[in-house]
């Protein structure tokens, strides 16, 4: 897995418990791939528990943009609520 092939957002959504749940949205590049259990075991070797993704949604399409290239949290945010629903 390489910087290039992915790029990476953590979003905290409301869980079931009403407290909040890290989900890692991941955008593939063309050819890449990557299994969801392999980038969340990644990660609990490198940050802290609670910081590690209990969900994993995998994009082929680019994550969403604002003017200044940020990725566009409210936009990605609602987007996720809307196919929750």
């Amino acid at each position: 897995m390489t910087q290039e092939s992915l790029v990476r957002r953590g979003q905290n959504v409301t869980g079931r418990r009403r407290c909040e749940e890290v989900r890692a949205v991941v955008f593939l590049t063309d050819g890449s791939r990557i299994d969801p259990t392999d980038l969340v075991e990644h990660c609990r070797g490198l940050i802290g528990g609670y910081k590690v993704p209990k969900m994993v949604d995998i994009l082929y399409e680019p994550l969403p943009r604002s003017g200044t290239g940020k990725i566009a949290k409210v936009l990605l945010r609602e987007s996720h609520l809307q196919r929750a629903l």
